[in-house]
Parts: structure tokens; C-alpha cells; sequence
């Protein structure tokens, strides 16, 4: 969910399906990292993590078993601004 300082306005954001919780905005991408946590029956527990773009909705799984944690830095790739 959003929402402005005072909690005020609230906003639902539905990341889709699997157990997400979102680990950091990336402002110049208007884009969400979320860490996944999954278990099979095949692969035992794992995390995937995806990138959430709110400009569309889309999520894309960008590594299938990374347990990011909460100390996530991004570092823009030069090349590609």
C-alpha cells in the first residue's frame, strides 16, 4: 500500500502472486525491487527476486534464488543513461 506522510492517502498496490515484500524503490526506473520467498517441492526454499515497474504493472524475475535482504544499492549502469 501507499500513502503520503500524514497515512492519509492510501493507495493498494498489488505486486501479483507469491509472498513479495518490496526491498527498494529505484526512482530513476519509477521502479520496486521485491524479494520472493518459494518453496518446491524440487528445489527446496528458495527466493526469487523481481523488478516491479509501476509505469505499466509489469514484474519481471530478474534472479531465481538471491536472498537480498533489506541492505539492497543499486548502481546505475552508465551506459545505459
Amino acid at each position: 500500500m501507499f500513502t503520503d506522510l500524514s497515512g492519509e492517502n492510501k493507495q493498494p498496490v498489488d505486486f501479483g502472486k507469491g509472498d513479495l515484500w518490496p526491498l527498494t524503490y529505484l526512482e530513476h526506473l519509477d521502479a520496486m525491487v521485491l524479494q520472493e520467498h518459494a518453496v518446491s517441492m524440487f528445489k527446496g526454499e528458495y527466493h526469487p527476486v523481481h523488478i516491479y515497474q509501476f509505469a505499466d504493472g509489469t514484474k519481471a524475475k530478474v534472479a531465481e534464488n538471491s536472498m537480498l535482504n533489506r541492505r539492497v544499492v543499486y548502481l546505475a549502469d552508465k551506459q545505459l543513461q
